[in-house]
């Protein structure tokens, strides 16, 4: 029916249904599937997709951050004692507890882990307590959800990058042989400041 006078109009758009489905595929992943230590660590310098895996009987405040992250990385729960030992999510002496991780990821394509400690000093301790809130475990696994140097061209691609909130450095890159020597110098120094600083390439001569 017409409005105050106003004859109803028909708009024809188009849309992609792409987007859509690959986070639905995303969602669908399994996640929090009990991993062993040689499954977790199996082609991850191959991986598209970061991983983090903590221990069975991690908190469930980790949990929930780790969770609300499943778009952007799998996320697993150590199978067994000696799986949390191999993956360094278990201390055996008594007393050493704050010396055990309380999380270990994976970048994506990166075989080397990264181990979240026990923070001291936060509160006049160093008791996994002080991580109860997740505050200080969700901007550590958020800033390991991304490659240390990636190669991105689009905006979306730059999402993940800036959501951290953190400093961006960028690599631009016009083709000539010295992009591989650059890009290895570049990725050199991101590693060091991962959750720091947060570096990708662009290329230059693309408009």
């Amino acid at each position: 029916d017409s409005v105050a006078g106003l004859e109803p109009i028909r708009i024809r758009g188009r849309h992609s249904e792409k987007p859509f489905m690959a986070d639905l595929q995303r969602l669908a992943r399994k996640q929090f599937t009990a991993m062993t230590a040689t499954e977790a660590m199996e082609g991850r310098s191959n991986a598209s997709r970061g991983l983090a895996v903590l221990p069975a009987n991690s908190m469930p405040e980790l949990v929930v951050a780790a969770h609300r992250l499943r778009l952007r990385l799998d996320v697993a729960l150590a199978k067994d004692l000696t799986d949390e030992q191999s993956l360094g999510l278990y201390v055996q002496d008594a007393g050493d507890e704050e010396f055990a991780a309380l999380a270990v990821a994976w970048q994506p394509g990166e075989a080397e882990p990264n181990l979240l400690r026990v923070p001291s000093g936060l509160d006049g301790s160093s008791s996994a307590t002080t991580m109860r809130d997740g505050v200080f475990f969700e901007p550590w696994l958020r800033a390991r959800v991304v490659p240390i140097l990636a190669n991105t061209s689009t905006f979306e691609d730059d999402e993940p990058y800036e959501e951290l909130g953190l400093p961006v450095a960028r690599l631009f890159l016009n083709g000539s042989i010295s992009d591989a020597e650059a890009r290895m110098a570049v990725y050199d120094i991101a590693a060091s400041f991962v959750g720091e600083v947060v570096f990708f390439t662009r290329n230059a001569t693309a408009k």
